[in-house]
């Protein structure tokens, strides 16, 4: 699951690329986040859903003052509540991975 076409690279590489918001924009992440968890759930080849790594464009936001800095917030709780609470960095190949907690 993407955001802003951040992972677009990873597309062939998975079994379904949902992105949330091509153009970046958070009330449009926002509303889509439940629909497409839950579409990822009925995968039946997945074994994994992989987001893309909203904190940083939450930080990076919130940082500039941007006017989307509460939007991108409540899209990372919204992802935060919804996970295990772990978090997992990928290699470029999707080969190799690690989870820890967050």
């Amino acid at each position: 699951m993407d955001f802003n076409s951040q992972n677009i690279n990873l597309k062939d590489k998975v079994s379904l690329y949902l992105d949330l918001s091509e153009r970046g924009d958070y009330i449009e992440a926002i509303n889509r986040i439940y629909d497409y968890l839950r579409i990822s759930e009925t995968q039946e080849k997945g074994e994994m859903v992989i987001i893309a790594n909203l904190s940083d464009i939450a930080i990076e936001d919130n940082e500039n003052d941007c006017s989307h800095s509460e939007h991108s917030s409540a899209l990372f709780d919204r992802l935060f509540r919804a996970v295990t609470g772990q978090a997992i960095k990928v290699n470029e190949s999707l080969s190799r991975y690690s989870v820890s907690k967050i």
